[in-house]
């Protein structure tokens, strides 16, 4: 019986077969830690068809991966590549750049975009479970006013790096619009003195 997972790469989609898929899983084990080898096979078996496939790519992925993953929590600043239709209907990507909001690109994509983990998306999202098949973030993205605003999409957790807020451009922007003094008269950046 042959079946095919997908496993994704950023916005790639690759197909393998489950005889692949078990040769690595199979990888997983110590063949030391089996008494008998031939249920090895078994083993991969049961874990092939029991696993929940989005489970098994994370697996996979993980295995594979030349990076470090950071799990995701409610709250974290994260980079994806953004779904192709969002460009021109969503976003510019020139009022991006200037924003602040677009991210570097590198061998896998021209660019990326910042959003922020809402959740993930089952039914009940109590606890949050940054492995789930989804996760919902909010893109980090602009409206005609060039202020940002927020779209919400769901994407493999896989496809969302979890990156700190402080590597985001947008947020070292600060825009002061007012002088707020401490009550001995003093500016609170001590520039000022009345």
């Amino acid at each position: 019986m042959v079946f095919d997972y997908n496993i994704k790469s950023m916005a790639k989609q690759y197909h393998v077969q489950d005889e692949v898929l078990k040769g690595i899983l199979s990888g997983l084990f110590d063949q030391k830690s089996i008494n008998k080898p031939n249920n090895l096979k078994f083993i991969t078996d049961i874990i092939s068809k029991e696993v929940k496939d989005s489970a098994l790519e994370a697996i996979i992925h993980l295995m594979l991966t030349e990076r470090t993953f950071v799990p995701t929590e409610i709250g974290s600043y994260v980079r994806l590549v953004p779904p192709n239709y969002h460009q021109g209907s969503e976003f510019e990507l020139d009022v991006l750049e200037d924003m602040g909001l677009l991210g570097k690109g590198d061998e896998y994509s021209d660019y990326y975009v910042y959003g922020q983990v809402v959740g993930d998306s089952s039914w009940g999202s109590d606890p949050y479970d940054p492995f789930y098949s989804t996760i919902k973030v909010n893109l980090m993205y602009h409206d005609d006013d060039k202020n940002l605003k927020f779209v919400e999409t769901t994407v493999s957790p896989l496809h969302a790096l979890n990156i700190q807020k402080r590597f985001i451009t947008y947020f070292k922007k600060v825009k002061q619009t007012e002088l707020n003094f401490q009550e001995d008269g003093k500016d609170i950046n001590g520039t000022i003195e009345l």
